[in-house]
């Protein structure tokens, strides 16, 4: 048993986190390692228990640029911007957006009971709980950290002094 999880968005993204058990034959293993060679995709491997540190790397991305949008009073698109022209595309809150607030949320929640200070996912975690209440998941529901039912497509300063979702 093997699982292997593409990075969003598959086309663009060229990494995948190889995860192995202590179930998984060597066989196994070498059929899965020259099947991502053959796509040419570059990949981690994992035993289950450091299963998807990349992922719990972007969560921490995610709740530094969501702290950043809270103290310093840059907008997620602006942050986003910012992402998308130094480091990776699209941007942090545009990608949560297109793979879905509450799928965020549920994956979060498997991430951080692998850590000791869960104060620090709280204020992050809240908003998605909000955002979930109140139907904002992302594209799907056309508003999320970013609105897409406008033209507007940035959350203002008046709107984040009291921002709720």
């Amino acid at each position: 048993m093997v699982g292997l999880h593409f990075f969003y968005p598959a086309e663009i993204k060229n990494i995948v986190e190889f995860i192995s058990s202590d179930y998984t034959s060597d066989h196994t293993i070498n059929q899965i390692t020259t099947f991502l060679k053959n796509i040419k995709r570059n990949f981690l491997v994992q035993a289950t228990p450091e299963a998807f540190l990349l992922n719990r790397f972007m969560l921490k991305f995610q709740i530094g640029c969501y702290r950043l949008s809270q103290s310093q009073w840059y907008t997620f698109k602006q942050i986003d911007s910012i992402v998308n022209e130094y480091m990776f595309s699209p941007g942090v809150f545009e990608t949560m957006d297109n793979i879905g607030i509450d799928l965020i949320y549920k994956a979060a929640c498997n991430y951080i009971i692998m850590d000791e200070n869960l104060e620090d996912y709280q204020p992050f975690m809240s908003y998605l709980e909000e955002c979930i209440y109140n139907n904002r998941l992302g594209v799907k529901t056309g508003i999320g950290f970013i609105n897409y039912n406008t033209d507007e497509t940035e959350v203002n300063v008046a709107e984040k002094k009291n921002r709720s979702c």
